[in-house]
């Protein structure tokens, strides 16, 4: 959405400048924007990702439901708990950050980390996905090395082993 309307938006702005202002000035324009954008490369230089590899990660384990659950079902919501020592917390909290886009690209609708009122060591991590199958393409081909590495990350800062919950709507 934000590249189609930036291209609206832009072929009326530059149509505008051409016509006020004349082809030749608005394109001279156009061109100094292009290259002041590619200098900034120096001071927001793009994120390397060539030591991730994308290819296709398992590290997910098949979820054990008690229950028999349509593909359709949902939307899903997703509880993974940690516990986290108040010294880690802050390395956790913004490793997490990294796990919350990991969780957006590969299909989540909404992504939240909670910290529980009753314990200083719990943290509460939610997402949502659409349906059922939806979370099982996550498991099944969506996550990759690269997600792995950042999910690795995160979890040094946790004791043990997260704890995965799936919860569905409660419908009659």
């Amino acid at each position: 959405m934000v590249l189609f309307g930036a291209q609206a938006s832009g072929s009326f702005v530059w149509g505008v400048l051409a016509q006020y202002w004349g082809l030749v000035p608005a394109f001279a324009i156009a061109a100094g924007l292009l290259l002041l954008g590619a200098a900034t490369i120096v001071a927001w230089p793009l994120f390397d990702i060539r030591r991730f590899s994308s290819e296709v990660s398992g590290h997910w384990t098949e979820p054990q439901l008690a229950m028999q659950t349509d593909l359709e079902a949902g939307p899903v919501l997703v509880t993974v708990s940690y516990r986290v020592r108040p010294e880690q917390e802050a390395g956790f909290v913004e490793a997490m950050e990294h796990v919350r886009l990991s969780r957006m690209r590969t299909g989540a609708i909404s992504w939240r980390l909670y910290k529980e009122g009753e314990t200083a060591e719990r943290f509460i991590e939610t997402y949502a996905v659409a349906t059922w199958g939806e979370h099982l393409r996550q498991h099944h081909g969506r996550q990759t090395e690269a997600d792995r590495a950042v999910e690795q990350r995160a979890w040094s800062f946790a004791e043990g082993k997260p704890t995965v919950k799936h919860l569905f709507p409660a419908e009659p």
